[in-house]
Formats: C-alpha cells, structure tokens, sequence
C-alpha cells in the first residue's frame, strides 16, 4: 500500500506542479508599469497672427496690420508612460501616472495679409502724400516639433480571471497637462521707405516657442490589459486619453528661420516687441496607445 501510494504522488507531481503555477495569484497591493507611447496624431491646431507692422527710414505711419493663420497639426508621436496603482481592497485603488511623448509639427499652406497706410514725401515737391499698400501673399505651411506632458491622479478599478493570469484596469481621474515646442513659418513683415520715397515690404520667417510654464487640468481616461509571464510580472497593452476641447498657449518669437534670406534683416527684440506673444490654440483631446510591462508588489 504505501508503495503504491508512493508511485501514486510520482505519477500525480507534474500535475499537481502546474496546478501550482495556475492557482489564483494573491492580489497585488502595489502595481508598477512603464511601457512605449504611441501617440494619436491631432488636427485643428492654429495660431492666429496680429500686429503692426513697422515703418523704417521714413515716412509716417498712419494704420498698419499684419494677420496671419497658420494651422499647426501634428503627426504620429512617440514617448513612454509610467505609473503605479496603490489598491486598497481587491478591487478599487488610487492611480498617479507620468505621460510623455512628442511629435512633428505638419499643416497646409496658408496666407498672410500686410497692410499699411501712410504719409510721404516724394520728389520733387516733396509735399505730404498719402500711400496705401495692401497685399495678401501665399505663406509655407508650418513645421517645427511639439512636446506634451501630463501628470495624472485618479482612480483605478482592476479585475483577472479565475487562475490570476489574464486582467487590467480602468481608470479615470484628472490631469495636469503641459506643452512644449516650437512652430516655424510665422511671417513677419516690416516696411521700408527707400529712396525717392518708395516702400519696400520686407519679409521674414520666424520661429515661435510655446510658453512652458503655463499648465491645464483636465480629465483623463485609461485602461489596459494584461497578461502575466511570470508572477510578478505581466505584459500589458492599453490606452490613455487626455479628454477636453482645446487650450490656448502664449508663443512668442524665438529666433529667425534666416536672418539673411532678405535685405534690412531686424533685430530679434525688435521682432519680439513688435511681435508680442500669439495665441496658439490646440486641440487638448489627446490619445496614446501604451505597450510594456507590468511589475506587481506585494
């Protein structure tokens, strides 16, 4: 008999081994995860151009204006995500996650519009005349590169299968968004008044940077799902999206595209006091898809 039993548990121990490896995991306290992200492009992005133009070596300037649209989306983007989900029962926890990812700048060719009125004197009277010059003039498409950044606290609800093995989460909450980057292809124009009073519009292309420092609430939605390979650790795939309309963000000139692509190049704070700061306004909806792995602590 007790040979028999003996031979009984040889048999039954491959068995009775995976029966151990598919029994139900304890829950987790403490998941970890980090993975790529891959971020949805966006459209409908634009920054709406307006000021006054200068009038340089003469002249008196009576009424400028210089307005421009230029649409600024951006392409497929990369960047990680991070975070960790703290339960507090079996089901229902706390969640703070880290997203990044960053992006090419594309849109369609646009226009601008320059336009001034003024005051003269030509030869060979050299009495006062009033000038008008108005023109709207095809502008390049804008180019550059966006960066975006969100923290994000909410709640988190999970679930798994029966052996513990397959699982994830939905969660929701509010996020801290930031943005970063620059946009190319801004037009700015200033006048000359050269000899025997004759104006010269004059054209450069300006780089602008988006204010880094100014963030924006607003919430989030995330889910994953995931499989485990070992029994702390699992690889997951899921999706994270930043909810809302859309943000305005000050971007203000940086640089010149080429100082010397035309004559009479201005001077940077030049550009900049005349410039100013410019509304840019994005679509704040933003998705990610999220592949990576999952660390779970007990």
């Amino acid at each position: 008999m007790k040979h028999a039993l003996a031979l009984l548990t040889v048999l039954l121990w491959p068995v009775n081994a995976l029966a151990q490896t598919t029994l139900p995991a304890l829950p987790s306290r403490v998941e970890i995860w980090g993975g790529w992200a891959l971020a949805w492009p966006t459209s409908g992005g634009l920054v709406e151009v307006e000021y006054e133009p200068v009038l340089r070596l003469g002249g008196t300037p009576l009424d400028s204006r210089g307005t421009q649209v230029l649409a600024v989306d951006t392409e497929t983007g990369r960047g990680l995500d991070l975070g960790v989900n703290v339960f507090f029962s079996r089901q229902l926890g706390v969640q703070v996650a880290f997203t990044r990812s960053s992006a090419d700048v594309s849109g369609t060719a646009g226009e601008y519009s320059d336009y001034l009125q003024y005051i003269s004197r030509p030869p060979p009277w050299y009495d006062p005349v009033v000038g008008t010059y108005a023109r709207t003039s095809p502008a390049q498409a804008a180019v550059g590169r966006m960066k975006y950044r969100s923290l994000g606290f909410g709640g988190v609800a999970r679930w798994e299968d029966a052996r513990g093995r397959v699982g994830g989460t939905i969660s929701g909450g509010v996020n801290v968004d930031r943005y970063s980057g620059e946009v190319e292809n801004v037009v700015y124009t200033q006048f000359v008044l050269g000899g025997h009073s004759t104006l010269f519009p004059v054209h450069h292309r300006v780089v602008m940077a988006l204010d880094e420092d100014k963030s924006f609430w607003g919430p989030y939605v995330a889910a994953d799902f995931h499989v485990r390979v070992a029994s702390r650790l699992a690889v997951l795939a899921g999706v994270r999206g930043s909810l809302g309309s859309r943000v305005t963000i000050p971007a203000g000139p940086v640089r010149l595209v080429d100082p010397n692509e035309d004559t009479w190049s201005p001077e940077l704070t030049d550009v900049q006091r005349v410039l100013g700061t410019q509304p840019l306004e994005l679509p704040s909806a933003r998705w990610h898809l999220i592949i990576g792995a999952k660390v779970f602590v007990k």
